[in-house]
């Protein structure tokens, strides 16, 4: 996969799409990582970090004592994130410009993180084991991804519909698979992980 590839418009304007994204969804997914057990002083690991929204949380959550390793292919999110680290402040963080489909990931981790990441990929496996690869033992892997047939809209909107209908096909053209979060379990185990558990995450609004 290449930023060619990738379906969402990225660089500037997809930076700022992903900080509206993790507005809405910081608060379920800073409850996922109270449930997971994220601990001051852990090391972690966010694969596709984009602008790097949840790699400050995690760097909030582990401390000056842990570290947070940020991932994304798209250079310019990368360079955005690292400004801002700067700007705040924020010294456990180290952001990187990789694509992790080509290259090997340095390090060992406690918690390897991912978000709206395998829905785009053609093997998604790919990643997952790359993912267990760089696990201490007993580590965490912790996902966040779509099924796309959750979006809806009350009233019904027909221009809403066909945005739905248009991303779907989009994906699916891709060789991506919007419908991929109820597959995630099987894949987990599929890859050798243990003690998996699934929650199901409706975002609404009236906004």
């Amino acid at each position: 996969m290449s930023s060619e590839d990738y379906v969402i418009r990225g660089g500037v304007e997809g930076r700022e799409r992903l900080r509206i994204l993790s507005r809405v969804l910081q608060p379920f997914t800073l409850r996922l990582f109270e449930q997971a057990g994220i601990q001051p002083g852990m090391t972690c690991l966010d694969l596709g970090c984009g602008g790097g929204d949840v790699s400050f949380d995690l760097a909030s959550l582990v401390g000056d004592q842990g570290k947070v390793v940020g991932i994304d292919m798209d250079a310019t999110k990368i360079e955005l994130a690292k400004q801002e680290a700067a700007g705040r402040n924020i010294s456990n963080i180290e952001f990187r410009t990789q694509n992790i489909l080509e290259s090997i990931i340095e390090g060992e981790f406690d918690v390897v993180y991912t978000r709206f990441l395998l829905t785009h990929l053609i093997n998604p496996i790919e990643i997952l084991t790359a993912g267990k690869s760089c696990l201490k033992p007993g580590g965490i892997i912790i996902i966040e991804d779509i099924d796309f047939r959750g979006h809806f809209s009350y009233p019904i909107n027909d221009a809403f519909n066909e945005y739905v209908q248009l991303y779907t096909q989009v994906s699916i053209d891709g060789g991506g698979d919007p419908f991929i979060g109820p597959k995630l379990p099987g894949m987990l185990q599929e890859v050798g992980f243990e003690n998996i558990n699934m929650h199901v995450v409706q975002p609404a609004g009236i906004t």
